[in-house]
C-alpha cells in the first residue's frame, strides 16, 4: 500500500495497517483525492462503490453507509470515520455540463459531532453535500476552439508553412480559471510531405487521461514540397 501511494504522488500518506484504523495511519484530503482519480476509473470499483445496498447469502439486507448515493448525482465512493479520524468521505457526483456528462471528486476529512443528535457521520454527509453541489453550480462549459480556426502550421523547412485547421468545435468544462494542456500530435507520428486541402493529418489534444479529447486537423491549404528554386535559395 505504501509503495503505491508512493507511486500515485501521495506524499504526505503513510499506512500502517490494511483497514486504516490505526492511529498512525495517516493521510490528507490533497493525496486521497489523488487516489480517489485514479481508482474511479475502474468500472468494477464503481460498481461497487455506487450500490445502495445487497443482500449477502444469509439474506439480511447491508446498507452502504454513504447516504448521499442517489442525490445530486453522487455515485460514490467511501466514508471512513471512527473516534480519531473524524466524519471523514471520498466522494464522487456526476452532473452534466455543456451536454456531457461530469465527474467531480472530493475529500472531506476531520468532521466533528454536532451534539448527540447529529453525528460525525452526519456531519461529514451535510458537509460533503454543500461542497459537491457548490462545486457542480460552478461548472461551466466553453468553446476553446471553433471549427475551421488555425491551430498550428506545418513547416516545410524551407520558410513554407501551411496552416492547419480545427474539424470541429472543441468545448472544455471547467471552473473559472482552470487551464487546460494542449498540443497536438500527427498522424502515424510523422507530417506527410504533400497533402491535399482538407486532408486529415493530426490531432488536436485537449486534457490528459483518459478524458482528453481528440479532434482531428486538416489542411487548410494543399501541401506542396519545397520547390527547387526554393531548395537552392536555401542551401545559397
Amino acid at each position: 500500500m505504501q509503495s503505491e501511494a508512493t507511486a500515485l504522488g501521495m506524499s504526505q500518506t503513510t499506512y500502517t495497517d490494511p483497514s486504516g484504523l490505526e492511529d498512525s495511519t495517516r493521510s490528507t484530503a490533497n493525496d486521497q483525492l489523488k487516489l480517489a482519480k485514479v481508482a474511479i476509473e475502474t468500472p468494477v470499483f464503481r460498481q461497487v462503490v455506487s450500490t445502495q445496498s445487497f443482500v449477502p447469502p444469509e439474506g439480511v439486507t447491508t446498507y452502504n453507509t454513504n447516504s448521499l448515493l442517489g442525490q445530486d448525482g453522487v455515485i460514490g465512493i467511501k466514508t471512513g470515520s471512527d473516534s480519531a479520524a473524524l466524519g471523514c468521505l471520498m466522494w464522487a457526483a456526476q452532473t452534466t455540463v455543456g451536454g456531457t456528462t461530469q465527474t467531480v471528486l472530493g475529500v472531506t476529512l476531520g468532521q466533528p459531532a454536532l451534539g448527540q443528535n447529529f453525528s460525525i457521520l452526519q456531519n461529514v454527509m451535510a458537509t460533503s453535500k454543500k461542497l459537491l453541489v457548490s462545486a457542480e453550480h460552478v461548472l461551466q462549459s466553453q468553446v476553446l476552439v471553433r471549427q475551421g480556426q488555425v491551430v498550428g502550421l506545418v513547416d516545410d523547412g524551407e520558410g513554407g508553412r501551411t496552416p492547419v485547421v480545427a474539424s470541429k468545435d472543441v468545448n472544455v468544462v471547467g471552473w473559472s480559471g482552470t487551464t487546460v494542456p494542449v498540443s497536438l500530435v500527427p498522424v502515424g507520428g510523422a507530417i506527410p510531405h504533400t497533402g491535399k486541402a482538407g486532408q486529415s493529418v493530426g490531432y488536436l489534444v485537449v486534457g490528459t487521461g483518459p478524458s482528453a479529447q481528440r479532434i482531428p486537423v486538416t489542411l487548410q491549404s494543399a501541401l506542396a514540397e519545397p520547390s527547387y528554386g526554393a531548395r537552392l535559395t536555401r542551401l545559397g
